[in-house]
């Protein structure tokens, strides 16, 4: 199968193919998500994403024949550096999509291959210009080369823009412009997964984290985001005359923050808190590295 074969089954609502392997253009992985996307939502399969695609493969050895039972409602992603495998099994596997960088055995899987290309500058401001409709091109033209036409960080920063009606996005594009928010992007990243976690959306976290090499992901600052994410949720979540004056908050960050409430019960909240508040103390004790405080503070706020 060829992109544009699949381009065509996506617009008709057709994707009949139940193996793929897309192989990444100098690594950049947002085209392939976005089309595993499209596939889940055209075939109504949940992504499940899988970190060991031998387990989907029956045992040859196993002298009952049984075979592994797959969930017929997922859609199954496995992500990868180098897809090193030489089992013809894997053809046979329903609804399962392998992301990589690159095939060992290209020969073997030639017909299930999907190359993407290189994101030309025109298809980075349609994909631009498509997601944020209200905003004027030419401010959306100034942001993609604030971004230098990273279409990780465009996706980042105008997914801030989806919490408004078209009709106000132009005007909400002016006050971040004003407020600085596009000044240090990195930071912004950072935002975005706190917000996720925030309200238990396992999927974007995921994403955010997979695509984390992309991105300055520095630890101790969302540590301290988290912290006070967690205080102003708090403040506003269990005081219901709480205002953006009172709180000392500019209007446009109280509208966000108020977005997260509701995701966590009191008790959570206290819980979350203390979790990125004893982080703090465990790195500054030498308890916790910088490279697990990620780790640490998401696992245990899912859990919470």
């Amino acid at each position: 199968m060829n992109l544009e074969t699949l381009q065509t089954n996506i617009k008709d609502n057709n994707v009949t193919t139940s193996f793929i392997i897309f192989v990444n253009n100098e690594g950049n992985t947002f085209l392939a998500n976005q089309y595993v996307d499209a596939i889940s939502s055209v075939k109504e399969l949940k992504i499940t994403y899988i970190e060991d695609y031998t387990s989907l493969i029956p045992d040859k050895n196993d002298i009952f024949g049984c075979e592994v039972a797959l969930d017929t409602k997922a859609l199954y992603v496995y992500h990868c550096n180098e897809f090193d495998s030489n089992d013809e099994a894997l053809k046979g596997i329903t609804n399962l999509v392998v992301i990589c960088n690159k095939v060992t055995n290209e020969e073997l899987f030639k017909d299930f291959i999907i190359k993407m290309p290189k994101l030309l500058e025109w298809q980075i401001k349609d994909y631009a210009y498509s997601m944020a409709e209200g905003v004027k091109t030419k401010k959306l033209d100034w942001l993609i080369e604030m971004c230098h036409e990273d279409i990780y960080r465009i996706h980042n920063e105008l997914s801030k823009l989806m919490l408004f009606n078209e009709h106000e996005r132009d005007l909400i594009f002016d006050m971040l412009v004003e407020e600085h928010t596009f000044d240090d992007l990195s930071t912004y990243v950072i935002f975005d997964l706190t917000t996720a976690l925030l309200k238990k959306d396992l999927k974007t976290v995921c994403s955010i984290l997979e695509d984390a090499e992309h991105f300055d992901l520095e630890p101790l600052g969302l540590q301290v985001l988290l912290t006070n994410n967690i205080k102003n949720i708090i403040s506003i979540q269990l005081d219901r005359t709480a205002t953006a004056e009172r709180l000392g908050m500019k209007s446009g960050q109280f509208y966000a923050i108020s977005k997260s409430c509701g995701y966590y019960n009191k008790e959570q909240l206290l819980k979350i808190f203390d979790i990125v508040s004893s982080a703090d103390y465990m790195m500054k004790n030498g308890d916790l590295s910088n490279d697990k405080l990620v780790e640490y503070m998401v696992l245990n706020m899912l859990a919470a």
